[in-house]
């Protein structure tokens, strides 16, 4: 599995992302992070404990790319970014991928803004400052969603070769 965190903004959420270190283990242990802020050498430190390899970006053009480079499964993004709006780089990840997991994560939110990004296709919508239990669930949900899209692919192909 592969996640990619992209974040814009300053720090303040280490303590939910140390929990969620402890809570979110891959179980085959292959997960990728990418983290696009300024807490990312913190961040990196404590995802790699728990056995995710984490990748590292400052904007959103770099967290794009590394997007196209790692294909991750599930992205993190933050709506302000440094060099563009996370929703636009979160259209162009969809038309790389339309089945890309995307959560958007954001200080500026409200009703209109959240509706905005799931028809754009987000996965789902996260308000800063982050409750434990919305990012948790969230991330489970998605990695549940990763896995189960992955056995349907897997079940496919192996009918189609019989």
């Amino acid at each position: 599995m592969k996640i990619l965190i992209a974040s814009g903004g300053s720090g303040g959420h280490i303590f939910p992302a140390i929990a969620l270190a402890e809570e979110l283990k891959s179980k085959d242990g292959s997960a990728e992070i990418l983290f696009v802020g300024s807490d990312k050498a913190l961040d990196r430190r404590i995802f790699e404990k728990e056995g995710f390899e984490v990748l590292t970006g400052s904007t959103g053009r770099e967290g794009l790319a590394l997007y196209r480079e790692a294909n991750p499964d599930i992205v993190f993004l933050d709506v302000k970014l440094p060099d563009k709006n996370g929703m636009e780089i979160l259209k162009e990840i969809k038309e790389i991928n339309r089945e890309a997991i995307v959560v958007i994560i954001t200080a500026f939110g409200g009703i209109e803004s959240a509706v905005k990004a799931i028809k754009e296709g987000a996965y789902d919508y996260i308000e800063k400052p982050f409750e434990f239990d919305a990012i948790k669930i969230t991330v489970n949900r998605a990695l549940e969603t990763v896995r189960l899209k992955k056995e349907v692919r897997e079940l496919r192909k192996e009918k189609g070769s019989r």
